[in-house]
């Protein structure tokens, strides 16, 4: 005889949008350009235009600039004067770039190439310095103490807990039981 489970599933009401809550919103109304290094050769930019930073761009560079103008990430280097650009989408609003060399010091420009070769500014980022993409030369004073409490404890167990597969286990165990005298607090009685 077998016995059936009688489950019945009920759905769920779709929470209305007073229960979850407003939408997040798609922008603050802040124009900005945010620079973050992910690792020595990469970064991220991610970027909000403002509507009053496209007001201004219109009337400093003409009409329409949004539709006829590529939308550039020009980056600098600091110090060094090595620059290139990357063009993007606009809406994107992120976007990962690679740099032509590891570590130093980037800022970057988010602005329209006109046609006629003007490149209308509208965000200018903060300055982010790369990580170098090597192992660091500087001594950790607390790994080096946590080292040396390792090795006391590895001492003190008589070196069993570095040894390699079984057969050198073995060997190890019995060089301890050797050492401690093969005895045994334990005593079998006939």
């Amino acid at each position: 005889m077998s016995s059936q489970l009688n489950v019945r599933e009920e759905a769920s009401p779709r929470p209305s949008s007073l229960e979850r809550g407003p939408d997040l919103s798609k922008g603050y109304g802040v124009t900005r350009l945010v620079l973050v290094a992910r690792d020595p050769r990469w970064l991220h930019v991610y970027w909000e235009v403002a509507p009053d930073t496209w007001t201004v761009a219109e009337i400093l560079f003409g009409p329409g600039i949004r539709d006829t103008g590529k939308t550039i990430l020009r980056f600098r280097a600091v110090g060094d004067g090595v620059l290139f650009d990357v063009g993007v989408r606009l809406e994107a609003r992120n976007w990962y770039a690679r740099m032509p060399t590891p570590a130093g010091h980037w800022k970057a420009e988010l602005g329209l190439m006109l046609a006629d070769g003007r490149f209308a500014l509208l965000a200018v980022s903060n300055e982010v310095r790369m990580p170098s993409g090597r192992v660091s030369d500087a001594v950790d004073d607390k790994r080096s103490f946590r080292k040396a409490k390792v090795e006391k404890v590895h001492e003190l167990s008589a070196g069993i807990g570095l040894v390699a597969g079984s057969l050198g286990l073995a060997r190890a165990m019995s060089r301890r039981w050797r050492f401690v005298g093969g005895g045994s607090s334990w005593q079998e009685h006939p």
